[in-house]
Order: structure tokens, then C-alpha cells, then sequence
């Protein structure tokens, strides 16, 4: 099956579970606790496109195939100039994502400014080993080093640590959803005062490389355009600071785009203490603070 025709299969499924009332009301909550500035048409609209995006990802996975080009060939980097000198300057550097647009295609496509079998995608372990061999196996083979965490697992960070500081292996991570309370860290997430996952920022700050925030935002069924920001310098800055500047990227970013986010997940399920924040990076500035990171550290202060 060509793997537009899987997208779109994928899409119309997406839209019969939104129609048969699947998590729906977990979708329109969290969209109305996040988005408050949006109508309700307007969640309601963006609601039925996040079911569509989340089945073209499900699908699509699945009909990859092993030639050159197993996302299809209907994806365009919108610099890839920057993107190549992203690669080139940065041989070790995490790249920030999540769930929202193509992220599965997203990964493949950062892998092509950077040479072979140079990216480590760093994902939690499914509770069904079975989905875990799958999934390693369909990634995998789109030419990425995939490693799965688990709990009290130390010799999967130590590789991955070793890996950026040689300059051996870049990291793909996808840093939105909701970690166990005693492995995450408060920060602000999309308004709200939450645990955060802070392996992005701990690798960074142990191996002294930049994270950089990149997306595949889905335009059409196989259609995608790659956006990678610019490189955000954190090994000087408070690690609770520099995590609040990538979760307000990543915000900024599911703003922007409310009807390619992964909604499905009861993200906030634990709340964190925090003070009160005069001004939010990612609703003031929204995807300005990607190619300026600085804006964030700012607001922050």
C-alpha cells in the first residue's frame, strides 16, 4: 500500500472513532482547559482534525517501506540549507519534538541532514512488548538507532550520554507527554503546572550540546513540511529554566497547530506546586521563540 493511501485510510478511521465518541470527551476537556481563548467551534473543528492526524500516524507507520523514501516522497524541509548546517556544525545535539504532526515521518527527515546511522530515538517502552518489537522494527529500518526506557534502566541514558559527548550519535525526543510523578519535573506545560519530562535538558547540560526544537507539520494526506529551529544553548542556565523554555516551545508549537496534536493522552493527571507566572513565552511570542530561544529565557526571569 503507498503510503499517502495509508495516511488517508488512516484519516477516515480517525474520524469514525471521533464520530463514535472514542476518548472524545478526554479530547474536548483537555482543549478546553489549555485552548480557553478558542470557541467552541473551533475546538470542536480542531478536535475532528487531531482523530484524522492521529490515524494517518498509526497507518502510516505501518506501510512504510524499506526503499529510499519510506514516508513517500510528498515532504519538503523548509530551509534545507539551515538543515544542513544544522547537521554539519552539530554532529552530537538533541533534537526536541513531540507528538504532533508527521512525528514519526519527523524523525526519519531529521535523520537525512545528518549521516548514516548517526540518530538515537529515545522513546519510554510500551507496556505490550509485542507493540515495543514492532515499533523498533518499522523505525529502525528508516535508518535510526531506537532505544527503549524503562524503569531503573541506567545503561540506556549512559549510552546515550557517551554517544553525544563523542559526537557520535545526535537524539530524537519527543518530550510532551506526561511522566510518572517521581521521574518528571514541574514546569508550566500548555497553562498549566505539571510534571515535565527533563531528559532533554539533562542530557544537554551533561554533554554540552544544543537542543534543538524540529517539527513535520502535515499539510495533506503523505504531505509534510520539516521545520528545524535554531540551536538553544542551555549548559550555563538553571536546568528548571531551561526546561521551561522547551516546554514553552513545545506549547507554542500545539497552539499553533491545535488540530495535529496528540489530545488522546490524559496529560495532566499530576498537578505540580509552582508560583504563579506574569507572562507565558509561548502565548506571547508564539513560534517566535523557536528561532529565538532567548525570549523564553526572558520571560522566564
Amino acid at each position: 500500500m503507498r503510503y499517502e493511501t495509508a495516511e488517508r485510510l488512516g484519516a477516515a478511521l480517525g474520524l469514525l472513532a471521533y464520530n463514535l465518541g472514542v476518548r472524545r470527551k478526554v479530547v474536548a476537556d483537555q482543549m478546553r482547559l489549555c485552548l480557553p481563548h478558542l470557541s467552541v467551534s473551533e475546538r470542536r473543528r480542531a478536535a475532528k482534525r487531531c482523530y484524522a492526524s492521529i490515524g494517518a500516524n498509526v497507518f502510516g507507520i505501518f506501510a512504510t517501506t524499506d526503499d529510499e523514501e519510506p514516508f513517500g516522497s510528498g515532504w519538503e524541509q523548509m530551509s534545507p540549507s539551515w538543515c544542513r548546517l544544522m547537521g554539519e556544525k552539530y554532529p552530537g545535539a538533541i533534537y526536541l519534538t513531540l507528538h504532533l504532526g508527521a512525528w514519526e515521518a519527523n524523525a526519519w527527515i531529521t535523520m537525512r541532514h545528518l549521516p548514516p546511522k548517526r540518530m538515537i530515538c529515545y522513546a519510554t517502552a510500551q507496556r505490550e512488548a509485542s507493540l515495543d518489537k514492532e515499533l523498533n522494527e518499522r523505525r529502525a529500518h528508516c535508518g535510526g538507532e531506537m532505544v527503549f526506557v524503562r524503569d531503573e534502566d541506567r545503561r540506556s541514558a549512559l549510552h546515550t550520554i557517551r554517544s553525544l559527548r563523542n559526537g557520535e550519535r545526535s537524539v530524537y525526543l519527543l518530550a510532551d507527554q506526561g511522566p510518572r510523578k517521581q521521574h518528571g519535573e514541574p514546569a508550566w506545560f500548555l497553562g498549566q503546572a505539571t510534571y515535565c519530562h527533563h531528559g532533554a535538558v539533562v542530557f544537554a547540560q551533561r554533554t554540552a550540546v544544543p537542543i534543538i526544537p524540529c517539527v513535520s507539520i502535515r499539510i495533506a494526506s503523505g504531505r509534510f513540511k520539516y521545520f528545524c529551529g535554531r540551536p538553544f544553548d542551555c549548559t550555563d542556565l538553571d536546568e528548571s529554566l531551561a526546561l521551561q523554555v522547551c516546554m514553552d516551545q513545545l506549547s507554542a508549537l500545539i497552539a499553533a497547530f491545535p488540530g495535529q496534536y496528540f489530545w488522546h493522552h490524559r496529560r495532566f493527571k499530576h498537578y505540580a506546586e509552582l508560583t504563579a507566572r506574569e507572562a507565558e513565552a509561548w502565548r506571547q511570542h508564539g513560534l517566535q521563540i523557536l528561532t529565538q530561544p532567548e525570549l523564553g529565557v526572558t520571560d522566564v526571569h
